[in-house]
């Protein structure tokens, strides 16, 4: 739904020809083992969750590490974490800070 929603945005608000043109990120994504995920970031960078959000079947948590500025998107399902992204330099852009 939430994708549906995007895409209809992007076809009513922006260059219909921009978004036909829509490219892929062709990105490996890692998968482990979904406890040593859940053990491994806040033991080994000290990175803790954030924000929680669920997409069909798959939830998402986003931990970060506030001390050092690098971060993690993991993906939870059939008892696997896998690393959606990470990175460094996180900036709260909305709200308070954490």
């Amino acid at each position: 739904m939430i994708m549906k929603t995007l895409l209809t945005f992007l076809l009513l608000h922006t260059n219909l020809a921009l978004a036909q043109e829509g490219k892929a990120f062709n990105q490996q994504i890692w998968c482990f083992d979904q406890k040593a995920v859940i053990e491994t970031l806040p033991r080994d960078f000290k990175e803790t969750p954030v924000f929680l959000g669920e997409a069909t079947d798959i939830q998402y948590v986003l931990y970060t590490n506030e001390k050092t500025g690098g971060w993690t998107m993991i993906g939870f399902r059939d008892g696997l974490g896998c690393i959606v992204a990470a990175g460094k330099k996180h900036t709260h852009i909305a709200g308070p800070s954490i």
